[in-house]
């Protein structure tokens, strides 16, 4: 995961998204992404020893066989990072596998609608509507609490705009 967010160009992706909350979301895509792609997940245990299906809803097999040929194909750019058609294969690969999830969300989507449950209904729009990612109130360098986004970020930006050094491009 580390090699993966090293080689990132920041720089980019932050010019391309010139808003604070672009940029944001711009990085939390790129984590989320890495998240996905490197932090394993697995079954939970239940106290009588029987296995608790995990929280994630399984995914398709297309998109499972795709995910694996993504994997594959990360392995194969690790030991090559230069190898530019690796590159290219893995970059389509990436393209494929995050259109074949939106596919099934939206399947999944449609089944609950189609359902007419209610419950699952509201459940799933509170599970999407949920914000886990928010930073908690700050206090900013005059001792005032900060609560809104953009002063959040404008205090982080102040700070490490402060402390960073300043590099000039030619």
């Amino acid at each position: 995961m580390n090699n993966y967010l090293a080689n990132i160009d920041w720089n980019s992706l932050i010019c391309f998204n010139p808003s604070v909350q672009s940029s944001w979301s711009a990085l939390m895509r790129e984590i989320q992404f890495a998240v996905e792609m490197f932090v394993p997940s697995y079954s939970i245990s239940s106290q009588d020893g029987n296995h608790v299906a995990h929280s994630k809803r399984r995914l398709s097999l297309v998109v499972r066989k795709c995910a694996s040929r993504k994997r594959m194909l990360w392995q194969k750019l690790q030991v090559n990072p230069h190898d530019s058609l690796a590159r290219s294969k893995y970059r389509e690969c990436i393209f494929e596998w995050r259109k074949l999830i939106r596919q099934d969300e939206m399947r999944a989507e449609q089944r609950i609608v189609d359902s007419c449950d209610l419950g699952a209904f509201y459940r799933h729009v509170n599970k999407r509507i949920a914000n886990r990612s928010g930073i908690g109130a700050i206090v900013a360098d005059d001792g005032k609490l900060l609560l809104d986004d953009a002063d959040k970020a404008n205090a982080f930006n102040r700070y490490f705009s402060s402390i960073g050094v300043r590099v000039r491009v030619t």
